[in-house]
């Protein structure tokens, strides 16, 4: 079974911390990185056991001597860039012939989504978002609890997830706080909770009310970024909320609450890959009475080489993409009307340069 070459675009924190982890997926293999500058990107392959570095612009302009026009069908490029950066630098990748898996999020407008997947038809490319935690067994027990009622607590009645994180001391003066590459909490943070109760729901989301703040511009920018957003809704008989902020150190958990108790975890977007843990505490109502039991998911495996490994295998046909063009294009359409009411416009993504 032929191989699926990677190649990483972008040397930051989260190319640095998943890129060894591409070689763990079965049929696939790391082969080249590219950044804005050959040197970076020369000290990253050397970092790394890389064999081939090269910069963005040979990438997309494939003036790249180990992913030559012959070989791009078995060439998948790691989008690693800046918020503001993924859409154009998507579309061009799949202009130039390669399949591209795009960190979270893709786009925050519903017509880039549209458009972009346009692309990749045209282009016979597979292009994905990407959402590792949907890689990993946990969020399969959970959307069961939701969809099918296969819950120890009754039928659920709410949904309640939440990614807050102090991004102030750390990131005030890059990406995350920088309205100029689309930071934010919706896109930065989120997109998880968006994504989770539409993923358990099954659904499209029906907004009901969102609050937010808006941080104050970065010097040399002119608008500021979202910093914290709340958002309650409702979807038939379930009601949910989310909450996201990069202002502070919060809560990272989501909860399942229903007739007779609730089901949680704290480590939603990072479960455990040998045994991920479920708590469900019973309430009084309950037909066993008030009390406490762990479910535990044992094996799901590394949520970034599950990811690949499901990639590499729907390039060759073996499966559909997860996830699916279509519930990509619906994630930018809620993150599209989130931002509106909240009064933070990044703009189209597409109109602009790719780097």
């Amino acid at each position: 079974m032929s191989e699926l070459c990677w190649i990483v675009m972008g040397t930051g924190l989260i190319a640095d911390k998943v890129t060894p982890l591409i070689g763990s997926a079965e049929n696939c293999r790391v082969v080249g990185v590219a950044s804005r500058n050959l040197d970076r990107a020369r000290w990253f392959a050397e970092r790394h056991g890389i064999e081939h570095a090269c910069t963005y612009q040979e990438l997309l302009t494939g003036q790249t001597t180990f992913a030559n026009e012959s070989r791009r069908h078995d060439h998948a490029i790691y989008c690693t860039l800046p918020n503001r950066h993924h859409p154009a630098s998507s579309l061009r990748l799949l202009e130039a012939g390669y399949h591209v898996l795009c960190e979270k999020p893709l786009c925050w407008r519903r017509d880039d989504a549209e458009r972009l997947f346009g692309a990749a038809r045209k282009a016979e490319r597979l292009l994905v978002e990407g959402f590792m935690y949907l890689h990993h067994r946990q969020i399969d027990v959970l959307a069961a609890m939701v969809r099918d009622g296969a819950t120890p607590i009754g039928q659920i009645r709410r949904i309640e997830a939440f990614f807050e994180s102090d991004m102030k001391a750390v990131h005030r003066e890059a990406t995350r706080y920088s309205h100029n590459l689309a930071g934010g909490a919706v896109l930065d943070l989120g997109c998880y909770p968006v994504s989770f109760i539409r993923t358990v729901l099954g659904k499209s989301i029906e907004q009901v009310s969102v609050t937010g703040t808006v941080a104050e511009p970065l010097a040399g920018e002119t608008l500021g970024v979202d910093e914290r957003v709340e958002v309650e809704g409702r979807s038939g008989q379930v009601s949910f909320r989310l909450v996201c902020g990069i202002d502070h150190v919060g809560q990272r958990c989501v909860r399942l609450i229903g007739e007779f108790g609730e089901v949680s975890t704290d480590w939603p977007w990072a479960p455990d890959p040998d045994r991920a843990e479920l708590q469900v505490t019973r309430s009084e109502s309950h037909p066993r009475g008030a009390g406490h039991e762990t479910i535990v998911i044992e094996r799901g495996g590394d949520k970034f080489v599950n990811q690949f490994a499901r990639f590499a295998a729907a390039v060759r046909g073996e499966c559909s993409p997860l996830p699916s063009p279509v519930w990509s294009i619906d994630q930018a359409s809620a993150i599209e009307r989130i931002l509106a009411d909240v009064g933070v416009d990044y703009g189209p993504g597409l109109d602009r340069s790719p780097l």
